[in-house]
């Protein structure tokens, strides 16, 4: 997890949803409705790929654990690490 810290989702991917919010509000003079539609499935994509990365992370951490059952305490000390960093950046967002 180390070097993981910072945003969340990846440049490109953050790109992505800024373009699309920017279409979505591009379109609220012509059709409101639509727009507001449209935000709220930008909004359910966006969560749902955080959702992923997240998951992704944690699993990546629950991995490791698994395969250190004899795993010496520096090693353990720095998976705890790693999940205090995880869910620092959780209630960060």
């Amino acid at each position: 997890m180390e070097g993981q810290r910072g945003k969340l989702l990846g440049p490109d991917e953050a790109g992505r949803f800024r373009e699309r919010w920017h279409e979505v509000q591009a379109g609220f003079v012509d059709d409101p409705s639509a727009s507001v539609r449209e935000a709220d499935d930008l909004a359910s994509d966006a969560v749902e790929a955080l959702g992923r990365v997240l998951t992704a992370q944690r699993r990546t951490l629950a991995e490791g654990l698994e395969q250190g059952n004899g795993a010496d305490t520096e090693r353990l000390r720095q998976t705890l690490r790693d999940y205090r960093e995880l869910l620092n950046r959780v209630i960060d967002a």
